[in-house]
């Protein structure tokens, strides 16, 4: 059965479920691991697997449809989302407990151990245990595991991303840190030079990476190749906002219009201020030579 993504409402035709709730931004390691224990006992049981997520407008590791596209690869069959609006902000814990226990007949809670709920997080873990023990129902609470005693968390790789140790949060994540966008017509100055670029502009929601220069690879919509680049994250003279410009190795097509999958695999350097095209051509061919040689040690 292929996942099923539908709005925070009841399913009728489910028996009974085990459930779910969270964030789940960046669907890191620790996420990985309550899912599948979620999936598992659910397929053990004969049972339907929930996740309950939010879409909110805080800061997020991905934006909100590739973070489901992520959620969607871990093999639950329903992810429900709720919309973090004024209305549900204000509803009490109680409420949002047995609103839980009516829309998907749940025999089992599983959350991680800084879960809260409800207006304000008054629900705390303690509450949720007692309500499902007077309910008749589980309540499984995930501690936090360690990657190297760093705790794996949300918040813990977004720190990593802003101060550009993409190496960290890829081991937090159990995959290579990436974003997507859609790619835009720059200036074209790159091409003057010989590096024509990639340019885009990420959504304003997700964590930006330290800007800088760093070596990434690159899949371009529609295409299943993996193309060595180099990346880099920074202010135009143009726009005050960040801009994403990806130099792709060996590649020609234009791809204005099509999204572009960017993994950063390790912050290479700084920007710097320069003055002239031709000492950016000579510091980003030596940004080339160090791309292979990176990439050469990890035998991509």
């Amino acid at each position: 059965m292929d996942t099923t993504t539908i709005n925070f409402d009841k399913l009728s035709h489910i028996e009974n479920s085990i459930v779910t709730i969270g964030k789940f931004n960046g669907v890191h390691l620790g996420h990985q691991k309550l899912i599948k224990y979620v999936v598992d006992k659910a397929l053990l049981l004969d049972t339907t697997s929930v996740v309950i997520t939010f879409k909110m407008e805080s800061k997020t590791i991905y934006n909100f449809d590739d973070n489901i596209k992520l959620l969607k690869k871990l093999g639950v069959n329903y992810i429900v989302v709720i919309d973090f609006s004024s209305e549900f902000y204000k509803m009490n814990y109680r409420e949002f407990f047995y609103k839980i226990i009516e829309y998907y007949n749940a025999k089992e809670i599983v959350v991680g151990n800084d879960f809260a709920f409800g207006y304000n997080r008054e629900g705390t873990i303690s509450i949720l245990r007692s309500l499902c023990e007077k309910s008749g129902i589980d309540a499984t609470i995930f501690p936090f595991i360690l990657y190297e005693n760093n705790k794996i968390s949300s918040t813990t790789i977004k720190k990593c991303i802003e101060d550009g140790d993409v190496e960290l949060a890829s081991n937090l994540l159990g995959r290579t840190y990436s974003y997507s966008s859609i790619v835009e017509k720059g200036r074209f100055l790159g091409n003057t030079i010989d590096f024509p670029t990639a340019n885009s502009a990420v959504n304003a929601n997700i964590v930006l990476p330290k800007e800088g220069v760093y070596f990434s690879t690159s899949t371009v919509e529609d295409e299943n190749k993996e193309h060595i680049s180099m990346t880099c994250i920074g202010k135009t003279s143009l726009n005050s906002g960040v801009k994403f410009e990806t130099y792709i190795f060996d590649y020609d097509r234009a791809i204005y219009g099509k999204n572009i999958d960017v993994k950063l695999f390790h912050y290479h350097r700084s920007n710097i201020k320069l003055d002239s095209l031709e000492q950016l051509k000579i510091i980003l061919n030596k940004d080339k030579l160090s791309t292979y040689q990176y990439f050469k040690r990890r035998d991509l």
